[in-house]
């Protein structure tokens, strides 16, 4: 799954930081999109574990597990802004 920026529909910051210019539009901030994907990360989490617990795992299998856990969470979120943004 190679990594892509949002459309620019679902990009907007959900948590902007408040500059002193007033340029809310480019200022730093949390996007819906990573809102969304923390929401999802700890049912993603879970799936995560059950697959880590079934198999005879290392340390490297851990950090790939919750690297897709990770990857899940903002699949998730993507299909959660689509149905937002209608």
């Amino acid at each position: 799954m190679s990594k892509t920026a949002p459309p620019a529909s679902i990009s907007k910051n959900a948590f902007p930081t408040h500059p002193e210019s007033g340029d809310y539009e480019n200022s730093e901030g949390m996007l819906l999109r990573d809102y969304f994907a923390a929401r999802a990360l700890p049912f993603c989490c879970i799936e995560a574990v059950k697959e880590f617990t079934h198999v005879k795992s290392t340390h490297f299998d851990a950090v790939n597990h919750a690297r897709e856990a990770c990857k899940r969470a903002y699949v998730i979120a993507d299909e959660m802004m689509k149905v937002r943004n209608g």
